[in-house]
């Protein structure tokens, strides 16, 4: 048999592509084409390891389980502890569902023979992705009953899409433009600052001056008051766009320094007044 090391690594890369897509729909952890195709890149990059003299203990089940993890840190990282288990638990079980779709197309096709035929390899990845597909929306659908939306914060041309929570006790308004204003964590908006940005907002000082000009004009202060804090300072910023729920808002979004849910279930909090004008579930 006649190896062409190019294309077994393309179609490791696909494999994992999908494999990755389907864990961040189920998840509703999205994130950008080219994240994901770094991630399927490094999982290619491991599956080519089966060339390579001296490398059997690397294939094992504990590498295989170590390089897993490392396409979901490349694909979705930053993301705390607790949601890194959680998306490795859902990327098992999408593995598991596309190897058995792949083994029952075989088995109706008549072929249960590895390596399975090409055409059975891409019906049985189709069955998978449409599965998935359907699951994703059947899940969105319930977040939504469950006051949970997805948003996007766009800005200088990266976006990062969050899973939000509609707060019937926020109503946190920028005291100048009157527009609402949504929460969000940092570690899930950091990769939308420049380094010393990034710098400035960890240290939440909100009368040392930003870094330039043009973050001066999008910053602003907005009061809030909180159980056990009822003073407080949030550091806010004007994105270019932010979509809740598919819908474009005129919000701001609030830096918080701190977690939003210990589980992870969400990474940004929405005010209720926003939450009356998107779609229905």
């Amino acid at each position: 048999m006649v190896w062409h090391v190019d294309l077994y690594f393309l179609a490791n890369c696909g494999m994992d592509y999908v494999l990755l897509w389907a864990t961040a729909g189920l998840t509703g952890r999205r994130r950008p084409w080219w994240r994901l195709g770094l991630g399927a890149a490094a999982g290619g990059s491991y599956a080519l390891l089966v060339f390579l003299p001296g490398t059997g203990a690397l294939l094992g089940v504990a590498g295989r389980v170590a390089a897993s993890i490392g396409m979901l840190l490349v694909a979705f990282y930053p993301l705390p502890r607790a949601a890194l288990w959680r998306l490795a638990a859902s990327f098992y079980g999408v593995s598991f569902a596309v190897a058995g779709a792949m083994l029952g197309v075989a088995a109706l096709a008549g072929r249960l023979r590895l390596p399975l035929p090409w055409y059975l390899t891409a019906a049985g990845l189709a069955v998978a992705v449409l599965g998935c597909s359907f699951l994703a929306r059947r899940l969105e659908r319930r977040d939504r009953i469950a006051g949970l939306v997805s948003v996007e914060v766009v800005l200088e041309g990266k976006c990062v899409r969050l899973r939000g929570l509609v707060d019937t006790a926020h109503r946190l308004v920028d005291p100048l433009s009157r527009r609402p204003v949504v929460v969000a964590e940092l570690p899930a908006l950091v990769s939308l600052f420049p380094p010393a940005m990034a710098r400035f907002l960890r240290r939440g000082d909100e009368s040392a001056p930003p870094p330039g000009d043009a973050w001066t004009v999008r910053l602003r202060v907005i009061p809030f008051a909180s159980l056990g804090q009822p003073r407080g300072m949030l550091l806010a910023f004007r994105p270019d766009a932010l979509r809740c729920g598919g819908v474009e808002q005129e919000a701001l979004v609030a830096v918080s320094p701190v977690r939003l849910s210990p589980e992870g279930r969400y990474q940004a909090l929405l005010p209720t007044c926003l939450a009356g004008e998107l779609p229905a579930a």
